[in-house]
């Protein structure tokens, strides 16, 4: 009894620190029946996702919450990875049941059966929604920076750390 205790506690604990690093690494861990059509999820990206307690759904249910523009990229990532036998890998959007969007990086492999098909598709989500905010702000402000320059015609502006020392045309 005690050598199954200390085995249960072991799991336990072992348990509380995968949940610590998906949390800490905005990692979703989830599994696809492809058979029976049904995705699980951990507890974390059960949170996220805004399922209850063994949750699943469905590829329907799934690709419903997808960004239009990012659904044709992720069914054309998931049909080569079924049917050609390649790692899935695809970044796209979801459009969560309230209202917010969180871009996805998703990385799996299909376990196949011994004919070869395509049963289980398993892998892992990473949220980057704060790496693409970032680069969109990034994006915009080369934008501003260009406009800027294009606008002031050719001249160029030398500066020290702290004022204007001359301007050029």
């Amino acid at each position: 009894v005690t050598e199954r205790k200390r085995t249960e506690h072991a799991l336990r604990a072992s348990e509380e620190r995968l949940l610590l690093a998906q949390i800490a690494g905005d990692i979703l861990v989830w599994a696809w029946d492809v058979v029976a059509d049904r995705l699980t999820y951990s507890a974390h990206a059960r949170e996220l996702l805004h399922l209850g307690p063994g949750e699943s759904v469905t590829s329907r249910e799934l690709f419903a919450l997808v960004h239009p523009q990012d659904l044709p990229r992720l069914q054309a990532a998931l049909s080569a990875t079924l049917e050609e036998d390649r790692d899935y890998f695809v970044e796209h959007r979801l459009v969560l049941p309230n209202g917010q969007t969180r871009w996805l990086a998703e990385r799996g492999r299909a376990v196949r059966d011994s004919g070869g098909r395509a049963v289980r598709l398993i892998g892992v989500s990473i949220d980057i929604t704060h790496r693409k905010l970032a680069e969109e702000a990034l994006f915009q402000e080369k934008e501003r920076a260009q406009a800027t320059l294009s606008s002031i015609g050719g001249g160029a502006a030398r500066t020290d750390a702290r004022r204007l020392v001359g301007f050029m045309s």
